[in-house]
């Protein structure tokens, strides 16, 4: 027989077709839309008299006198309405021409109500069709494998439908179906383990199968029939009809039955945990209409088997996830007693492979690779490494191709499988698996000519079978894969989190060490330098006496003895800053509520009595409450204030403000002054110990001060800052958390 040919026509309209509003339905029924207020039709389709042997106009009320035959579906109406329904309501009605199956639905347009022809059993109906229910559902329940229940489902529906061909393929997660069962009743498979593209079944399409579990086109050469008006008069949007029945298919999907020469057909949606998982496709040789009786039962049967699917699938990943599970809480037992996580892969490397099925796994951690298996080479793993720490590819990286890779790398990773570790850049875990040459049968699909590429949008004219040799991909990651690398991603950081506290405990014990003998040096210091300090003192007080008692003396003399009295003192203080600086360090905190407003103002009360003639312009803002300990803060505080005294001493009037506030869950507190400044070049140095930044302005202090505020409010887990500008005045103060900090 001659084939026939078909113009080629572009697929990529229908995934934009507006499928759910065609604006018309099938013939072998009729419609109509009611105000769900009064039963007044709004809408009908153009077939209505001629199903229901009625001439129902637009805008007949259903309740009025003439329309008895309607009664039924207006009290069954006025009863499921303010139920708020959200499943159909069906119903027989006698009506004039003919018993009619009638289904109605609540939409935001109206009442939809669909009529089709109440069939009864007619010759060549498969015999007790709609029989022992339980019988059939008993057949699907019996079997314990996905195979054997995909034929037993085919071998149901084709005895309860009489279809010639029934087929039922599951959707892959990148939407191309493939075909697992068959059977027809000329015991031939045309389809059988063929492959379907994803564009032929477009996502909106999808959508709508899984609002509709069961859809028929009962002849493929129908004329649709129009709805008038043609838009709705309650949006004045067309009539959406995505959950009726008689929805009329897209010319797409029509030609497409053409082309597989299926005169007629007949979906089953199979749905698994709320996903379209597959679908039973019935055709026949013929147009074939199945009544709503039937297609109730095969929506019922469809049911049955999805949810049997549906626990056939998850113990067979729940065995084959427990026995992942297993492995890695034995490797993970394993690398518990492992002392250095850097090469932790080497350990057990045959869970490490099977954990994910890989052929290889490596462990980068900067330029130090180690590696098990198949894998890149050193250098490529480094590279690659680099290459995903600059990659947005989120908490895990998995690849069935190298296509995304950089160039150099193509040639030696095909598979990958890429977990990110903490600490130094670039640190990974990453699984390889090699290419895996795959046969792909294909049907619906256009074969490329050599060197070129599939067509985005051409249906194809012709279903006959070809095969493609896939060559460049990986098995795909599954998302218990996935669930195995983060699982080791958590083993590997907990032991790295170990080591860094094993690191950090001998670190501290290291660290209080050199602090105790450096506080014990301090003190020794201290007490080895207090004692010639007494001495220049009291050998000043002595010439200090002979001056002012002697006879005449060398110019001078006074001076550079008030000076030598001066730098004792001034050495004394300096002892005394680092004593207390030292203890900064090992005194524990007792932490309480400090009303800072009551320390600065006690502060600042304090200069005043103990420096009578020094003008000063305080201003103290209300200052709120902190967590911290008192006699620390209160210390902190005093040491502004001190800094802000010195360096406004030349300046009047001299003015010292004290404000604080909480800003984003942060206690800030700020001394501010109008005196000398500071370079902003050395901001970072005002907090350093012994820094001064006006060397040239002798007695304003020990360089301690400043310091000490750091180390306080550090150990209260706060920040300190400064800023100013020369001769501008000084703003220096802190922050402290809002919360409790742990006593030290």
């Amino acid at each position: 027989m001659a084939m026939t040919t078909f113009p080629e026509l572009e697929l990529e309209p229908c995934s934009r077709e507006p499928i759910r509003t065609p604006g018309c339905i099938q013939p072998h029924g009729a419609l109509m839309v009611l105000d769900p207020q009064g039963f007044q039709m709004m809408q009908r389709s153009q077939n209505l008299e001629l199903v229901t042997g009625s001439d129902l106009p637009v805008g007949t009320c259903l309740t009025h006198p003439g329309n008895d035959w309607l009664e039924p579906l207006t009290t069954a109406l006025a009863e499921w309405l303010p139920l708020g329904p959200t499943s159909p309501l069906g119903l027989r009605l006698a009506a004039p021409a003919r018993d009619l199956s009638t289904l109605a639905h609540l939409t935001q347009q109206g009442v939809i109500v669909e009529f089709e022809p109440w069939r009864t059993s007619r010759p060549g109906d498969p015999p007790e069709a709609l029989g022992d229910l339980s019988s059939r559902f008993a057949r699907l329940l019996a079997t314990d494998r996905s195979q054997d229940l995909a034929a037993q489902l085919v071998s149901e529906l084709r005895v309860l439908t009489g279809f010639h061909r029934v087929v039922v393929y599951q959707f892959a997660e990148n939407g191309d179906c493939t075909v697992l069962a068959e059977e027809s009743a000329d015991g031939t498979t045309a389809y059988l383990g063929l492959r379907f593209p994803a564009r032929h079944v477009p996502a909106q399409a999808r959508r709508l199968y899984l609002q509709v579990p069961v859809r028929q086109v009962p002849d493929v050469d129908y004329v649709p029939v129009p709805l008038e008006p043609e838009l709705s008069p309650v949006d004045g949007q067309p009539l959406d009809l995505g959950a009726v029945h008689l929805r009329s298919t897209s010319d797409h999907h029509r030609e497409f039955m053409r082309r597989m020469r299926t005169p007629a057909s007949m979906s089953v949606s199979l749905v698994i945990d709320g996903e379209l998982w597959g679908m039973v496709s019935c055709h026949h040789d013929r147009p074939r209409a199945i009544d709503r009786r039937t297609r109730t039962v095969c929506a019922l049967v469809g049911q049955i088997a999805s949810e049997h699917w549906g626990s056939l699938l998850r113990a067979e990943q729940e065995r084959r996830h427990g026995e992942r599970r297993r492995l890695a809480s034995e490797l993970a037992e394993v690398l518990s007693t492992v002392p250095e996580p850097g090469a932790c892969i080497t350990i057990r490397p045959d869970l490490w492979l099977s954990l994910t099925e890989a052929d290889g796994v490596a462990q980068v951690t900067g330029d130090a690779v180690t590696r098990v298996g198949r894998t890149p080479s050193p250098a490529e793993l480094t590279s690659l490494a680099r290459f995903l720490d600059q990659d947005d590819h989120g908490e895990i990286a998995a690849y069935e191709s190298s296509a995304h890779l950089p160039a150099p790398l193509r040639d030696s990773v095909t598979g990958l499988l890429a977990v990110s570790l903490p600490g130094e850049r670039p640190r990974y875990l990453l699984w390889f698996r090699s290419s895996v040459r795959q046969i792909v049968s294909w049907a619906g699909e256009q074969r490329p000519r050599a060197g070129e590429q599939f067509p985005a949008s051409l249906l194809p004219a012709d279903f006959s079978p070809w095969d493609e040799e896939i060559h460049d991909r990986s098995r795909a990651w599954s998302p218990i894969d996935n669930e195995m690398a983060e699982k080791m991603r958590d083993v590997v950081t907990s032991l790295l989190l170990r080591q860094t506290v094993q690191v950090q405990s001998r670190l501290s014990v290291q660290l209080s060490d050199a602090n105790r003998e450096l506080e014990s040096f301090t003190y020794s210091v201290a007490h080895d330098l207090r004692a010639p300090l007494r001495h220049i003192s009291q050998f000043a007080e002595r010439i200090r006496e002979v001056v002012d008692t002697g006879p005449a003396v060398p110019d001078g003399l006074s001076g550079l003895v008030d000076s030598l009295t001066r730098s004792a003192d001034w050495g004394g203080r300096l002892i005394d800053d680092l004593l207390a600086f030292a203890r900064l360090g090992r005194t524990s905190l007792r932490i309480t509520d400090v009303d800072l407003d009551a320390l600065a103002r006690s502060v600042c009360d304090a200069f005043a009595r103990d420096n009578p003639d020094r003008p000063v312009e305080w201003q103290i803002a209300r200052l709120p409450v902190c967590l911290g300990d008192e006699q620390l803060l209160m210390l902190a505080l005093h040491n502004l204030v001190d800094n802000a005294i010195k360096y406004t001493a030349e300046v009047r009037p001299s003015r010292i403000s004290i404000a604080g506030d909480i800003v984003d869950g942060q206690v800030v507190c700020t001394v501010s002054d109008n005196g000398i400044g500071f370079d902003m070049n050395y901001q970072q140095k005002v907090f350093d110990v012994f820094v001064r930044l006006h060397e040239d302005r002798a007695g304003l202090g020990t360089g301690i001060g400043l310091a000490s505020v750091r180390r306080i409010i550090e150990r209260h887990g706060g920040k300190v800052f400064a800023n100013s500008e020369p001769s501008g005045g000084a703003r220096i103060g802190f922050t402290l958390p809002h919360t409790r900090p742990e006593a030290s």
